[in-house]
């Protein structure tokens, strides 16, 4: 049991070394969320959701909907921000925007973090070599490409050999990303 917000900031350093946090809600009402949120060790800040709300009188099922509604925000927020920052990278030539430039990236292993509509289907191929190629794009020396059925899989699958990270973000290509067909990436050079 924490006594009181001095005391979470040490409380949670073993949780740290024992468990990856994807977030952290901390409600504490108008007097203790943004004390406590500011608190916690510099790593966590990004993480913290903040709510502003006193949430230790709820029952079971109205804490899991408060904190569900919380995360369903901040998750909505973030994916936002990506598409912003994938956007805006794409502009200043420090991301690929589209299906070509996307493929040309991870095919040179660029692509720092792909992210992609799910719900749009990617049509290309992949050469003999393995190269990935989109649309009717074909290799130096027209090589032959086989049609690529389940292109957005290679896709991922092309990222992921190169470590990079992968987000799918439904919506992608009626907003944000919307030019670029709902595809992006953020490169490493």
């Amino acid at each position: 049991m924490i006594s009181g917000h001095k005391g979470v900031s040490w409380s949670l350093h073993p949780i740290m070394r024992s468990v990856a946090l994807e977030r952290i809600l901390v409600s504490g009402g108008e007097r203790w969320t943004e004390p406590v949120a500011v608190k916690l060790p510099a790593p966590l800040h990004d993480k913290v959701i903040r709510d502003a709300r006193v949430l230790t009188g709820l029952d079971d099922g109205g804490l899991l909907a408060a904190v569900t509604e919380q995360l369903h925000e901040d998750h909505a927020s973030r994916e936002w921000r990506l598409l912003e920052q994938v956007r805006d990278a794409g502009l200043s030539q420090a991301g690929a925007l589209g299906l070509s430039q996307v493929i040309a990236a991870l095919n040179a292993g660029r692509v720092a973090h792909l992210v992609y509509d799910p719900e749009v289907r990617y049509i290309g191929s992949v050469g003999a070599d393995g190269a990935l190629y989109a649309d009717e794009e074909v290799g130096a020396g027209n090589e032959a490409a086989t049609a690529g059925p389940r292109l957005t899989e290679r896709l991922v699958e092309r990222a992921l050999s190169t470590r990079a990270r992968v987000s799918p973000v439904e919506g992608a290509a009626d907003g944000v990303l919307g030019d670029a067909a709902g595809i992006g990436a953020l490169l490493r050079w």
